[in-house]
């Protein structure tokens, strides 16, 4: 089933550093307003915020990186600020997002608004788009239309299978550049329990015959919880990426403690080796999480959430 949690789509932005986490509740009645390291000129914080989630990249000699998260019941972002640290603690951006849920807690709209500061003294730049989703009797995402105010419209439409995995997905693009389409094709190969064995993507621009784009292997132990999975991409010229492996350790309630993943640019060639390792309360949510990168040598940046 395809379930679009926005910060999950938000959080692919963020992978190229390392960061540790952790996630506290957010008060019904008093929040503090001056964080450390916020300006005055911070956005209050929004109403029906529930969970506060804070990651701190770290990186040797370069500035770091301080992203807030505020979370609705739905875990979607209504409010997501980065803050450059130390040289200034003017945030980069600030984007501010509102949601409407369906009876399922499907989002039906999405209005967003994205303020990007320059300099400490600039005006920000404004960026306002809206979305709107569609789904089948399943909760799975048919349809996706965002117009954004700078004349782009991105529409998406999804097909899937009697497992809920997504089967087609047709991409459109419409900007000042002109237009976009390709379509995208997942094949699978499930064992007798309904888990994914093998993965294949394809891709196919308009006018063009389809290509593989990449293959994914897994397995799973007998409480079909999945222990590796193995990435190839066909394109790794383009892509900058041949082979992804990942290895899963988790806690006696299922909870996935460690994801140990190793990166390959070419064959034989390491790009680089990461270890996330990750903290669960009583009610099994996660409480911290901490993600190591390094090549050949001991970790050189990190991503911390709280």
């Amino acid at each position: 089933m395809r379930k679009l949690i926005c910060l999950s789509a938000l959080l692919l932005l963020l992978t190229a550093c390392g960061t540790e986490s952790v996630s506290e509740t957010v008060p019904e009645q008093t929040v503090s307003q001056q964080e450390e390291n916020i300006t005055e000129t911070t956005p209050d914080i929004p109403e029906g915020a529930v969970l506060k989630r804070t990651e701190i990249y770290y990186k040797k000699s370069q500035p770091n990186k301080t992203y807030i998260y505020y979370l609705d019941a739905h875990d979607n972002p209504l409010l997501w600020i980065m803050i450059m640290e130390p040289e200034t603690n003017q945030p980069t951006f600030v984007i501010s997002t509102s949601y409407e849920y369906d009876q399922n807690g499907n989002i039906l709209h999405e209005s967003r608004e994205q303020k990007t500061f320059l300099s400490e003294k600039s005006e920000p730049q404004v960026l306002l788009s809206e979305t709107v989703y569609e789904y089948d009797a399943d909760g799975n995402c048919l349809f996706s239309d965002t117009t954004q105010s700078n004349d782009v419209q991105i529409t998406n439409r999804y097909v899937y299978d009697q497992y809920g995995n997504e089967t087609v997905n047709e991409y459109y693009n419409k900007n000042q550049s002109g237009e976009t389409s390709k379509t995208f094709y997942y094949e699978y190969e499930y064992n007798d329990n309904g888990n994914i064995l093998v993965s294949r993507k394809f891709m196919q621009n308009s006018g063009e015959e389809k290509e593989l784009n990449s293959t994914v292997t897994n397995t799973y132990d007998e409480n079909n919880l999945c222990l590796s999975s193995e990435t190839i991409y066909e394109s790794y010229l383009y892509y900058q990426v041949y082979q992804v492996t990942n290895h899963y350790e988790y806690d006696a309630d299922g909870n996935q403690i460690l994801d140990d993943e190793v990166r390959y640019s070419a064959p034989d060639e390491l790009e680089y080796h990461t270890k996330a390792v990750s903290q669960y309360d009583q009610q099994n949510r996660m409480t911290h999480h901490e993600r190591r990168f390094w090549k050949k040598t001991p970790p050189i940046w990190k991503r911390e959430t709280f």
